[in-house]
């Protein structure tokens, strides 16, 4: 069965982008060849659209990175926590003295992140009528709902004359 390709620009926020490019990079660890189920078309549609979601992905991982990195140099190797046993487990904690201070700039450092995730950016795709490819999969295949659910952002975008046939097919 062949599905058509189109390209389109669809709008995401970060955090989605982020969850897709971890989702992907996590289901190719557990199994290689969880996608070739899929259509090769769609195989190789995926590997690029996954190529373009990363590159917004990777620059806000190194954001969360440099963040987490700014609080570590500030606190830890500044020599403001101190080493404690819980459990029979050794762990490092901020010392009394700089806790508030410290939950204070962690949480600074959550919201300017928080922003930028709530950010929208427009990523160009390879996008196909996903419903028509998902029928074509056999029952037992090695997709779970989650992907198909985190599939879907390759789902083709529905236009505003499709909608406006819809709904006068309809009689609203």
């Amino acid at each position: 069965m062949s599905f058509n390709k189109k390209i389109a620009t669809k709008e995401f926020y970060n955090i989605e982008l982020v969850n897709v490019a971890e989702w992907y990079a996590q289901s190719r660890q557990e199994d290689k060849e969880k996608f070739n189920v899929l259509p090769f078309r769609i195989q190789l549609a995926l590997r690029t659209n996954m190529q373009e979601v990363n590159k917004t992905a990777q620059s806000l991982i190194e954001i969360r990175n440099e963040l987490v990195q700014s609080l570590w140099n500030k606190y830890i190797e500044a020599g403001k926590t101190e080493e404690i046993e819980v459990n029979g487990a050794k762990q490092i904690e901020i010392k009394n003295e700089f806790a508030e201070e410290y939950q204070t700039e962690a949480a600074e450092c959550q919201k300017k992140f928080d922003e930028v995730l709530n950010d929208r950016t427009e990523v160009t795709l390879s996008v196909f009528d996903m419903d028509a490819v998902y029928d074509t999969l056999p029952d037992d295949c090695r997709l779970n709902i989650r992907d198909i659910d985190m599939l879907s952002f390759m789902d083709k975008i529905q236009k505003d004359e499709e909608i406006k046939e819809n709904t006068v097919a309809e009689g609203k």
